[in-house]
């Protein structure tokens, strides 16, 4: 099965007609539902994107409507962003690659890493308490 991309604008209007301090929760659901049924798929993912403009205006005011751009991948798995935005798999990928002005930390950080790292003695009980004690004896004098 190939990917299947589709560009869907979802009516949010009968959220309205619920509780208004949980619209955003039932707006969720209804593209959650529209995902479901139009992309015959049972497992839905919704994008960052698409989140925070459901949120953009507080729990009690979703828009009335929202363009989204609906994918399915070969597991069946329906990853649904708003339209226009970059999915959030290029958002990670871009997060992953360090920048160019950076190349020089990268290069920093990488021979930090090769350097041998002290270890820390592990001690026993009975050497904590022997050590405690021979603090406590030098701060007496």
């Amino acid at each position: 099965m190939a990917n299947l991309e589709r560009v869907y604008t979802i009516p949010l209007g009968r959220v309205y007609s619920m509780r208004s301090v949980r619209r955003a929760k039932y707006a969720v659901r209804e593209i959650r539902k529209f995902a479901m049924r139009h992309m015959k798929s049972t497992e839905v993912r919704i994008g960052t994107g698409l989140n925070e403009r459901l949120l953009r205006d507080a729990m009690r005011s979703p828009p009335r409507k929202v363009k989204v751009t609906m994918v399915k991948d070969e597991s069946g798995i329906v990853r649904v962003n708003l339209f226009g935005s970059r999915p959030d798999d290029a958002k990670v990928a871009e997060k992953a690659k360090p920048a160019a002005g950076k190349k020089a930390e990268a290069k920093k950080e990488e021979k930090k890493a090769a350097e041998p790292v002290e270890q820390k003695k592990i001690l026993s009980d009975a050497e904590k308490k022997a050590e405690k004690e021979a603090v406590k004896a030098e701060m007496k004098k």
